[in-house]
């Protein structure tokens, strides 16, 4: 009888465990990612961001489109291979501008956008252009929702790839998705735009990527664990042990100041991280991400093959039972009996 209780006493504790787990899971990873040794970033990777200096010597953003179109051409001259272009197209333009845009964005990858509800239906021929990828097995989304800029620049772009963010429940971003379904391209594959981009600068073809439900797997033995929802995780290191990634603010190169690390080669992460824009992800990193540098992390990922690993979902879960059953054992002891004194 009395094991029975007991029993039924832990069925009880799981129960009231799984609530806590998920927080104590969060937890533990992100605790682990001031702990990991920092692996380093990709010899030609640099990131260009533009920042509260940029803003503040050239003007508010978004910048007409001419001059994003003389920093891309400013990236070329000084020999960058490839562009991940995480920035907005909405500023002042002309159509000559539009044209010098369109000129300059031959060595770049543009982000397509989705969000979860009333989205605006897409040009179908830059979608279809972009899903490259092999079907994935998981985390499909309908393909209404996503969002391209102009067709022209996208046409006029080596390539693109989606920009879907997706937080965890505590709202934070830990994991990235590398493939989405299109459900109504007969289940093409959609690469995220760090993935597409990062493929092209390796020289790597579509072909040699793999996925299923449990993993991405990309050449060089390089394996990948993905969530129920199509996510892994990136190569986060927090705290002392993060190392710097090579960095040339947007306005250095627009003011024709020399480059302090080499650009011949390079992938070149264009992206805003300020204050006077919106364009941040909370995440382990804190709580104003920029998400151009989530997708930096991205590359950096795809790149070295070092993710964390998950923790296992049953280890919180047994530290939260067994918490609850050593509470009822103790419950359960009878309080020594009284000593009468005269």
């Amino acid at each position: 009888m009395k094991a029975a209780l007991w029993v039924a006493a832990a069925a009880a504790a799981s129960l009231l465990a799984f609530p806590l787990v998920a927080p104590i899971e969060r937890r533990a990873f992100d605790a682990r990612l001031a702990l990991r040794q920092d692996g380093g970033w990709p010899a030609d990777l640099v990131l260009v961001p533009v920042n509260d200096a940029s803003i503040t010597r050239l003007g508010r953003w978004p910048w007409p489109r001419a001059q994003t179109a003389s920093l891309l051409e400013i990236l070329r001259k000084h020999g960058v291979k490839t562009v991940l272009v995480d920035i907005s197209f909405a500023g002042a333009t002309t159509p000559a501008d539009d044209q010098a845009l369109e000129n300059a964005l031959g060595d770049s990858f543009l982000g397509i956008g989705y969000v979860p509800q009333g989205g605006v239906p897409v040009d179908r021929e830059s979608l279809r252009a972009a899903a490259t990828g092999p079907k994935p097995t998981n985390a499909s989304k309908p393909s209404d929702h996503f969002l391209t800029a102009l067709p022209r620049f996208h046409a006029a772009a080596r390539g693109a790839g989606h920009a879907l963010a997706r937080r965890g429940d505590d709202g934070l971003l830990r994991g990235h998705v590398p493939l989405l379904e299109l459900r109504e391209e007969g289940g093409l594959g959609l690469p995220s735009l760090a993935l597409a981009t990062w493929l092209a600068h390796r020289g790597i073809p579509v072909s040699d990527v793999r996925v299923d439900a449990r993993a991405l797997e990309l050449p060089g033995g390089k394996r990948f664990p993905l969530s129920s929802g199509g996510e892994m995780f990136l190569d986060l290191v927090t705290g002392a042990r993060a190392a710097k990634a090579p960095t040339i603010p947007a306005h250095d190169l627009l003011e024709g100041k020399t480059p302090p690390v080499p650009l011949k080669g390079a992938l070149a992460v264009l992206y805003v991280d300020s204050v006077f824009t919106h364009d941040e992800q909370p995440s382990p990193l804190g709580p104003r991400t920029a998400g151009g540098l989530l997708h930096a992390y991205a590359v950096r990922t795809f790149d070295s093959g070092r993710a964390p690993r998950p923790v296992a979902p049953f280890l919180p879960l047994l530290a939260c039972v067994g918490l609850v059953l050593v509470s009822l054992r103790f419950a359960e002891r009878k309080p020594p009996a009284q000593v009468a004194t005269a």
